[in-house]
């Protein structure tokens, strides 16, 4: 038996939005933050210690090629709508809570679940020497603990 780690990659992650899977996923980026403050007391030039005031909301960027067919040949403007997001000023505005979650698709574990996610942005990129691609920036908030409180996303899988 091995002791190598298991390692996440490209190669074997896969998201969901509202446990649909994502096509044409490039990247993923999950950014997590806790607001943390040194205590200072009187009679110390040093900090007696450094404490967590809050957490704040996750933010994730989602890369992806912008597919530009349904895939039996047919232009479709409408993928993104069809594969869980769309992005347009409107529905970014008056859509229900979104739930985002990153898996291994080889051990099927659940790396990272963030839900409540509102969409924060969109932008799309077309060059002469690439595929069109667009990302989707979204905030929202880490799946809660078993005790029904946030918790910071688990490292490794």
């Amino acid at each position: 038996m091995s002791n190598k780690p298991q390692l996440l990659s490209g190669a074997r992650g896969k998201l969901k939005v509202n446990g649909k899977e994502i096509a044409y996923v490039t990247d993923v980026s999950i950014s997590f933050s806790v607001n943390v403050r040194p205590v200072h007391t009187f009679g110390s030039i040093n900090a007696r210690s450094v404490e967590p005031l809050q957490t704040s909301p996750v933010q994730i960027t989602i890369g992806r090629v912008i597919p530009m067919n349904k895939g039996d040949g047919t232009y479709s403007n409408t993928s993104n709508l069809q594969n869980g997001i769309e992005p347009t000023i409107n529905v970014m505005l008056q859509a229900d809570d979104i739930t985002v979650e990153l898996f291994d698709k080889i051990t099927n574990k659940t790396v990272a679940n963030v839900m409540n996610c509102r969409f924060a942005g969109s932008s799309k990129n077309i060059s002469a020497s690439q595929l069109a691609t667009e990302r989707i920036q979204l905030m929202g908030i880490y799946d809660a603990g078993p005790d029904g409180q946030n918790v910071a996303p688990k490292i490794g899988l």
